[in-house]
């Protein structure tokens, strides 16, 4: 019976709860392969099954657990591309919903999610209708960016395999943070680029002429 069944004496908002604070803690840990394991399974059902935004929005999401909910996240995307299953890329995308109150840069969930919309293109799923779904399920977060997403592998990633042997591939950790958010999110690095402008502008004015 997985941690997200209701035990004798539980609550049901309480199991909802106990679905993220557990799950999300039993991480297999490091170095282990989450792809295909019990745990993974264990919280996609959750996640499918409970109000997890109730949950989030009760006791938070902690930068270790909404680090923990991203990498699941970025597995699901490798499956969604083996399997084509649109109910595991509705599931996906309403955890990325969860992650708008989580504790982590929002670059790192933007390249999560371009990796989703590239899984669903590949899988000839509609990531229009999963976001649909997934967000209306979430009370409206994810909203405002998760339909815009785009469809592309971000350089942090590459593609390896094909078919049931698919899988996304971290690249090392030698990619421009900025550059990358300028691809992805054009228009908040439009904002501060200008911002930067004028900062320097009044910089200048202040100095004076000498």
């Amino acid at each position: 019976m997985g941690w997200w069944r209701r035990g004798p004496g539980r609550a049901p908002d309480e199991v909802g709860q106990l679905s993220v604070l557990r799950l999300l803690d039993a991480h297999p840990g490091n170095g282990v392969p989450a792809i295909g394991s019990p745990w993974e399974r264990e919280v996609e059902e959750s996640l499918a099954d409970r109000d997890w935004r109730a949950a989030v929005q009760a006791e938070g999401l902690s930068r270790d657990r909404s680090w923990v909910l991203l990498g699941w996240v970025e597995d699901a995307a490798t499956r969604v591309a083996r399997d084509c299953h649109r109910s595991t890329l509705t599931t996906a995308a309403y955890a990325l919903a969860m992650l708008e109150v989580g504790r982590v840069d929002r670059r790192d969930v933007l390249v999560v999610a371009a990796l989703l919309h590239r899984a669903a293109d590949l899988a000839g799923l509609r990531w229009d209708r999963g976001v649909e779904d997934a967000v209306a399920r979430a009370g409206g977060l994810g909203a405002t960016w998760l339909p815009t997403v785009p469809a592309a592998t971000p350089a942090t990633h590459g593609e390896s395999g094909a078919g049931r042997s698919f899988a996304f591939v971290r690249r090392p950790a030698t990619f421009d943070p900025v550059a990358l958010e300028r691809r992805l999110d054009p228009e908040v690095a439009q904002r501060r680029v200008l911002l930067g402008q004028v900062a320097g502008l009044l910089r200048a004015v202040q100095r004076g002429p000498f």
